[in-house]
């Protein structure tokens, strides 16, 4: 229980501060490529701007459309952090720390995480908004296509491997080991096995692809859809999609 909690108190200020790190050099790397600079107003070159965006969705109302699937509409976003924030209970942190210790974590990880298409498409529909529908039906129907080539790049390290938990592969590939007989990046599967780099390159344009980044973001069209199956979420339920995202 105790080590649980511990668990649980460790992981989600890390997925919290990662979510703030990743999103700032996003929008960095956008606006360089777009010939602009991005945010630079909150702190030195703007690294404390996703920090102020949080605290800005934390204080905005709480709107529920009067012909909402109420019960649905509030559940939906919190499915969705649920799923996601359990498929970080299997993932090594450390030799000796692992919050959630189990022999089949590449298949929970799997798993776990694509039940989020459950979230997207209860958020779309519960909103009764044609626009967020059709948003959740693009999310949904692109995630469930691209969990294919995730599927079997993940698998190609697994049959290297002969394992499926993730502590042993990362001990493997000298992520996490305490002996020198595996260590530096050479020993990375990619490497050391070349068409796993073919691999990778497939599952990193795969994962952009379900988590609906540019350019895959065809379900949040902003031309078209306004701002897809989270159109009608604002404040704290529009920022647990944004940290969920």
């Amino acid at each position: 229980m105790i080590e649980g909690l511990i668990a649980y108190l460790v992981v989600l200020p890390m997925i919290l501060v990662c979510v703030l790190i990743i999103f700032y050099w996003e929008r960095k790397l956008a606006s360089f490529i777009q010939d602009r600079l991005g945010p630079m107003e909150v702190g030195k070159y703007g690294t404390l701007q996703p920090v102020a965006d949080l605290i800005k969705l934390l204080h905005k109302e709480d709107i529920v459309p009067a012909k909402a699937d109420k019960v649905i509409f509030k559940l939906a976003p919190l499915l969705i952090f649920a799923a996601v924030f359990a498929g970080f209970a299997v993932i090594p942190l450390s030799p000796s720390f692992l919050p959630a210790a189990t022999s089949m974590g590449v298949f929970f990880l799997i798993s776990i995480i694509s039940l989020d298409v459950i979230g997207l498409l209860a958020a779309g529909w519960s909103s009764n908004n044609k626009y967020a529908l059709f948003g959740s039906m693009r999310a949904v129907a692109q995630i469930v296509s691209y969990e294919i080539p995730v599927g079997l790049t993940i698998l190609s390290v697994v049959i290297l491997s002969q394992t499926l938990n993730l502590q042993e592969i990362s001990i493997q590939q000298g992520i996490l080991s305490s002996t020198e007989t595996y260590g530096g990046f050479l020993s990375w599967y990619i490497f050391r096995t070349p068409h796993l780099f073919i691999a990778y390159i497939i599952f990193f344009i795969a994962t952009l692809a379900e988590c609906n980044r540019a350019p895959f973001d065809i379900p949040e069209a902003e031309s078209e859809l306004v701002a897809g199956f989270h159109v009608e979420y604002s404040g704290l339920r529009f920022a647990i999609f944004f940290l969920a995202e």
